[in-house]
């Protein structure tokens, strides 16, 4: 019985020394995965093990209030430092309630925080920069998070508020007055809006994977709504805003944003929160009154009044109909009104090269928002702005690495995660510290061709591109020689739906880490096919495909689907680029027109207006033909010798995007009969334009 006794006290006093242990280390520093090519020499090294944090509201002139998280390496007495400033609607910290001791304990070990709270100095980026002699400031957007006020997506008023932050951040002591941006998606739409305002003390910018244009890109490719997207994203947002939680109804769970005011002063920011119900969603907003946990009552209700306001936000799938379904109108924000172009970040270019401030593009092959990265480096670069390209192979989704089958079918080499940190971390150590460590002597453009590495270009695409026309022939062949004229047809296939692997991915499905090779050998079979022959060498392309369809139909109207494939030896069909169009709008306008005309934009590629009177109605009644000419996604990949390329055209991508409405009957369902005709040959010689790298 003693020994038993003696060997439980042993355990209670190891335990404890265990706990105290963890209780007082200091928040780890992740190390560096593999690097492969990317130099680490000069950059900054790891040099403060622990930071000061502070959570506070910050008010805007228009009283809005903006809760924010500081946080300051723990240095010499009034040393200051560069600061890097993230502005999110995504919320700036994680209330996660309810984790059991023993997970705590092991977040602690992992993150250096115990919960339930969990901040970005827990993330790789974030905890790197810090430790490497940078402050670090993350502010939630108003009407997000724990903000005041309401929020409109893409609202220019966000970029304004974003400067006043900035300049505040510049007069703070613990600041340098140099500071850069950091972030993807709307972090990175948040970082051209704000750096469009000039505030003096922004130096450089690192937005990573936002599209040039917020209508065409985002919300309507080639005029048709991406359905899917736009309903995942509206309602990812929604319980966001609105601080819900849920781990079970969205693709990614949702957490509740902390709470800034500790209201009650009890020392703990946990119990503000109000008490939440419902399952699996979570929620206090049905509320009339909040409830707290601790059964007591407060005087402002800060935390529960700012999120009342947030019910008045407006969602993304609002922004897809009437009175705001054409690029020509008028978006109504909190404040004032905006026209759809400028939301453009690529409408924000000019403002940002007049301010001298230096931009990384940063963007992935298979990300939804692709296209713009590309754009903004040309376009930015033709004017004469301090800009950079660096595209890697990675979706938008998972943020952290290059899934395990691609990096398999690539032979990748090293950690992208952390290959993208270092190669970002290089600009901010070059723009804000003043390190010299040949930024400024490399060439500007940093792009992984895949299947073959990473390459160098002083422009992308590369001047080496020669377009190559391929036409498509009535024997389902891709050649350059023109072939005689003919007309193909294909019955449309209504379960064609670009997914891929369990649970189901493409490059539009941005909420939802991918897993999986985008495999289209099953997909193809429903397809119309047109195929080179057997390579006999390997053939690189790099720049934007161009499709040239002409287009016929059995009905008033069609959408049109094509899909860039590389067939294996055996067959095998794996995506490369994709691009659609919808027939009403096949004709083409200056593309200046996205930026209100105010510069050339680069590269020069198919524009189709989008606006009230650029609609034609019924263009493919009576038999009419119409010649439908767009781009695909970028592309930097390598076929290789023994494989084919293929064109796969479909007319509908279902689920993913909405189906043509003239191929719908009087009760919304899919008619039985409708037909695409491919005419080729002679005048109407529809092709595929690739340029291949010489």
């Amino acid at each position: 019985m003693k020994k038993a006794l003696y060997i439980f006290l042993i355990l209670i006093i190891l335990s404890l020394i265990a706990f105290a242990f963890v209780w007082f280390m200091k928040p780890p520093v992740p190390e560096f995965g593999e690097l492969a090519e990317f130099q680490t020499e000069n950059i900054s090294a790891v040099e403060y093990d622990d930071y000061n944090k502070q959570s506070l509201y910050f008010s805007l002139t228009d009283s809005t209030q903006i809760a924010m998280d500081v946080f300051v390496p723990k240095g010499e007495d009034g040393e200051r430092f560069p600061v890097i400033f993230e502005y999110t609607p995504y919320n700036r910290s994680a209330y996660v309630p309810g984790l059991p001791w023993y997970v705590r304990i092991g977040a602690k070990w992992k993150v250096g925080q115990w919960g339930p709270i969990f901040d970005y100095a827990a993330r790789f980026v974030q905890r790197n920069l810090i430790a490497r002699g940078y402050a670090y400031v993350i502010a939630d957007v108003r009407g997000t998070g724990a903000s005041s006020g309401m929020h409109t997506p893409l609202d220019p008023q966000i970029g304004k508020d974003g400067k006043e932050i900035i300049e505040w951040i510049a007069q703070q002591n613990w600041s340098n007055g140099k500071i850069g941006m950091i972030g993807q998606s709307y972090h990175a739409w948040t970082q051209w809006a704000t750096a469009s305002q000039q505030p003096e003390a922004l130096k450089c910018i690192a937005p990573a994977l936002i599209m040039f244009d917020t209508y065409s890109e985002a919300n309507k490719p080639g005029g048709i709504i991406a359905q899917s997207w736009v309903s995942q994203y509206s309602d990812f947002l929604e319980f966001r805003n609105h601080n819900i939680l849920d781990t079970v109804t969205l693709a990614l769970p949702v957490y509740p944003v902390a709470p800034v005011t500790d209201e009650d002063n009890d020392g703990s920011l946990d119990d503000e929160v109000p008490v939440m119900t419902g399952n699996p969603t979570q929620s206090f907003v049905n509320q009339k009154e909040p409830v707290y946990e601790d059964g007591n009552t407060r005087a402002k209700n800060i935390y529960f009044n700012y999120t009342m306001q947030h019910l008045k936000d407006k969602r993304p799938d609002e922004l897809m109909v009437e009175p705001f379904k054409y690029f020509d109108d008028e978006l109504f924000t909190e404040k004032d009104t905006a026209n759809w172009y400028q939301t453009n970040p690529g409408f924000m270019i000019p403002k940002v090269v007049e301010a001298n401030i230096a931009v990384l593009n940063i963007g992935g092959w298979f990300d939804g928002f692709g296209k713009g990265t590309p754009q903004l480096h040309a376009s930015m670069a033709h004017m004469g702005g301090n800009s950079r390209l660096f595209m890697l192979p990675r979706f938008h989704q998972p943020t952290n690495k290059i899934i395990e089958p691609y990096r398999e079918y690539f032979n990748y080499k090293g950690d992208l995660h952390h290959q993208q940190f270092v190669h970002t971390l290089r600009f901010f150590d070059f723009y804000l510290k003043g390190v010299k460590n040949g930024w400024d002597e490399e060439p500007p453009v940093y792009v992984y061709v895949m299947n073959k590495g990473w390459q160098h270009h002083d422009n992308w695409p590369p001047k080496t591109v020669k377009n190559q026309e391929l036409y498509l022939t009535l024997g389902n062949s891709l050649t350059d020689l023109k072939p005689d004229s003919a007309m193909i047809e294909y019955n449309v296939n209504f379960t064609h739906a670009s997914d891929y692997g369990e649970p189901t991915l493409n490059r539009w499905v941005m909420v939802n880490p991918s897993r999986e090779l985008m495999d289209r050998t099953d997909l193809d079979t429903i397809t119309l096919l047109f195929e080179t022959p057997v390579l006999e060498k390997d053939s690189e392309i790099g720049g934007f495909p161009i499709a040239e369809i002409f287009l016929g139909c059995n009905q008033s109207d069609a959408d049109i689907f094509v899909y860039l494939c590389d067939v294996d030896e055996n067959g095998k069909s794996i995506y490369v680029s994709e691009g659609q169009l919808r027939a009403s709008w096949h004709r083409l306008y200056n593309p200046n027109l996205q930026v209100n005309n105010t510069y050339d934009v680069m590269p020069v590629l198919p524009w189709h207006g989008f606006e009230h009177d650029m609609e034609l109605q019924n263009p493919t009644e009576n038999d009419s033909i119409v010649k439908m000419k767009f781009d695909l996604f970028p592309v930097s990949w390598v076929f290789k010798k023994g494989h084919r390329i293929r064109i796969a055209v479909a007319g509908v991508d279902k689920g993913n995007f909405e189906i043509n409405s003239s191929w719908l009957d009087e009760n919304g369902k899919e008619k039985e009969d409708v037909r695409l005709r491919i005419y080729t040959g002679n005048i109407k010689a529809s092709r595929i334009i690739l340029p291949f790298v010489e």
